[in-house]
């Protein structure tokens, strides 16, 4: 009996082993990964200090140390179960910190069964070794149940709090963890307290067989862990060996031996040896199997062939390549070669946009007048994708034609509910007919086929979506070059016609200005003041023309960069005041009040005098033209130790508040603007703001619609002063 516990724990000691590394080492980052790996090292050895600890041909004192370890390793395991269950279900901060309280008391106390506080002595009882407990043994005792209740409630909590995705993983992990925790229990720590007996204590840990079980299951199946199917596949088929071998091992040279030779005394070491001989043989037969159908095959099953290498190979040439001709080709080959056909053939549908339709050995049948009768007849039949030969089942007349053109398998290759073409097969060389098997191998090509044309014919759409793309991109850009080489010879020939035009205009128009100014004067004989008064707004409005050619000849000057400032001592109010006088009849004759403030005590500044003009008469000419009659205009000009300001309000229309970050471009006039007055040109405040920005100012603007608008400038003394120590004390 002790023998088939050596077997029943080695192997389990080796599943454990194996499914922790391999767990491991799929994702050692992963804690979830490296809790279980530990779990089943801590199983393992628990696993391995039970098989000794009752083997009565060792001293006591080292029965007594392996006992000691018996408990260890039970509470080490029962942390690590409880580490595991943790990580794999999702936990808020109350569950985290009870269970790290529990695994630290678990970790006390396993360290404590290493003294005699828990276990006192050992003493052997009819060949079964039992326990003397210590007077704290309690303490061990209650922290296990604790665990093990704490470890199955917060599974169970996992498993409700779960996605259905996930409740079958933690469905199958909780049974198995709660079956062997409570077998290990019930045998090694109940039953031992209750009745004092220790003859189950080695039946406990058969029970982590059950944990095994859970956990391979898990793993396999639900996927518990991501490993790679060819691994999984392979460890279970080298596992099944193992249990298989061993089991017929056992059964041969224990059972029997006992049953048939019960007064034959086997040692240890032979029964060892004969379970392990068996498993040797049995791998063996296994290994010569293999060969032996190797070779029957040869002689015997030349026909013979593998549905999932055929796969397997069509599915790995239709990835190898985007060249659906070869492709196609490749798929003949290996249909024929495999399966072993007369011939076979792919007829594509004319109305897929490729280049040939007919791939194959045998593509001299679709020149038939039948083959077209073929297809006519395919399309009228029921919705059946495959036809064999032979059929009594199948449309006579359908039936007669695939025997006239020699076909033995025709199966249409459909996606998206539309057919893409024809895959046909002649019989096989060896004269049998198709099988279910055939035929389930065929549709599978048909169809992964028929997606690799549509994934072509796609790959060919996008390719000329692309290239029409380019050219209508191409066209587009060059057009565009054109219009724009248009546009800039364009805005040449205006930049040009307002240079010339403005030039041209100033000569008679100073000729205008300077009769006019003569008149006012008297120099042609005294005027009344009616005459003075129409003189003086023709000399206003012959002076606003200055400006604007002024204007338009400066934005000719920005273009060809030979917009230049002249700074000069200038008196700033006195600049003022003039252009306030000028405009003051204006503003009169419009119902307007125009104010000026200046102060008396004024530093002279460096600024180009003529620009500066041509700014502030910008200014209060556009207060004055948009406010309406009854309102009013204050120019005021301020100076403190750090700069000067010039500030001209009024209470007129004001700028939209959509339209004020384009207010300062070139040519541009809100819409408000443009009905007050039709005949400005957008040209004022783009030159104001390339004067004062010129000379180191800053504008300053602010406006509310309806309400009235300010303008003005800014400028820092540091900048306009004709020396730095005349700043202000």
């Amino acid at each position: 009996m002790y023998t088939l516990y050596i077997v029943l724990y080695s192997l389990s000691i080796f599943a454990l082993i194996y499914l922790g590394i391999l767990v491991a080492a799929n994702n050692y980052h992963k804690k979830l990964n490296m809790s279980f790996l530990f779990l089943t090292i801590s199983v393992s050895l628990w696993l391995l200090s039970n098989l000794f600890s009752n083997n009565i041909g060792l001293s006591q004192s080292l029965l007594l140390f392996i006992n000691h370890l018996v408990l260890f390793f039970a509470g080490i395991s029962l942390v690590f179960i409880l580490l595991f269950s943790y990580y794999i279900t999702d936990n808020n901060r109350f569950f985290t910190i009870v269970t790290k309280i529990l695994i630290l008391n678990m970790l006390i106390v396993s360290f404590l069964s290493l003294s005699s506080l828990i276990l006192r002595d050992i003493e052997i009882l009819d060949s079964v070794t039992a326990l003397i407990f210590g007077e704290y043994a309690y303490i061990y005792f209650v922290s296990i149940i604790l665990t093990v209740v704490y470890t199955v409630l917060l599974l169970a909590k996992g498993y409700y709090t779960s996605n259905m995705q996930d409740k079958l993983k933690l469905k199958i992990l909780l049974v198995s963890v709660f079956i062997t925790l409570s077998i290990s229990v019930f045998t090694n720590l109940v039953i031992p307290v209750v009745i004092d007996s220790f003859y189950l204590t080695n039946l406990g840990p058969l029970s982590m067989l059950v944990l095994i079980f859970g956990f391979g299951y898990s793993i396999a199946s639900q996927k518990l862990f991501v490993i790679k199917t060819v691994i999984l596949r392979y460890v279970a088929y080298i596992s099944l060996l193992l249990l298989i071998g061993t089991i017929y091992g056992l059964i041969t040279f224990f059972v029997l031996n006992s049953i048939f030779f019960p007064d034959t005394d086997v040692s240890l070491k032979q029964e060892v040896l004969y379970t392990f001989s068996a498993l040797l043989v049995f791998l063996l037969i296994i290994k010569l199997k293999k060969y032996f159908d190797k070779i029957t095959n040869k002689i015997f099953f030349r026909d013979k062939y593998d549905p999932q290498f055929v796969i397997n190979n069509i599915n790995l040439n239709l990835a190898s390549s985007l060249d659906l001709e070869n492709v196609l080709t490749n798929n003949i080959n290996i249909i024929e070669k495999e399966i072993k056909l007369e011939y076979a053939d792919y007829y594509l549908d004319k109305a897929a946009a490729v280049e040939s339709h007919i791939y194959g050995s045998n593509v001299k049948l679709f020149s038939n007048p039948k083959w077209e009768d073929l297809v006519e007849s395919f399309d009228k039949l029921d919705k059946k994708s495959i036809y064999v030969s032979n059929d009594k089942n199948m449309n006579l007349k359908f039936n007669t034609l695939l025997d006239l053109l020699n076909i033995g398998c025709i199966i249409k290759m459909i996606t998206d509910s539309k057919t893409v073409g024809y895959l046909v097969l002649g019989l096989k060389k060896n004269g049998t007919n198709y099988s279910n098997r055939d035929i389930q191998l065929f549709e599978i090509i048909a169809d992964e086929t028929a997606i690799a044309v549509q994934s072509h014919l796609r790959f060919i759409e996008i390719e000329r979506f692309n290239e029409t793309l380019q050219q209508n991109v191409k066209k587009a850009t060059t057009d565009l070059q054109k219009s724009n080489e248009k546009l800039k010879s364009l805005d040449e020939a205006k930049d040009e016609f307002i240079s010339m035009a403005s030039h041209q205009l100033r000569t008679p128009l100073t000729s205008v200005k300077g009769y006019i100014s003569m008149l006012l004067e008297g120099d042609a004989g005294p005027i009344n003041d009616q005459q003075k008064t129409f003189l003086s707004q023709a000399f206003t409005s012959s002076q606003r023309m200055v400006y604007l050619i002024a204007d338009l000849l400066n934005v000719s000057r920005l273009k060809t960069g030979k917009f230049v400032i002249e700074p000069s001592e200038v008196d700033l109010p006195q600049v003022v005041q003039t252009e306030v006088e000028q405009l003051q009849t204006t503003a009169a004759a419009r119902g307007l009040t125009l104010k000026v403030d200046c102060p008396k005590d004024f530093p002279t500044l460096m600024l180009d005098e003529t620009k500066i003009h041509q700014v502030i008469m910008n200014f209060i000419d556009n207060a004055i033209y948009y406010t309406p009659s009854g309102g009013s205009i204050t120019v005021a000009l301020n100076a403190n130790k750090k700069s000067v300001e010039l500030r001209v309000v009024d209470t007129g229309i004001g700028v939209p508040k959509k339209s004020q970050h384009e207010l300062f471009t070139k040519f541009f006039r809100a819409d408000n603007a443009q009905k007050a007055r039709p005949d400005g040109t957008g040209l004022g405040l783009y030159m104001a703001k390339k004067v004062i920005i010129a000379q180191g100012g800053s504008v300053i603007f602010n406006s509310i619609q309806d309400k009235g608008s300010t303008f003005g400038f800014s400028f820092a003394l540091s900048k306009v002063l004709p020396n730095t120590t005349d700043l202000p004390k």
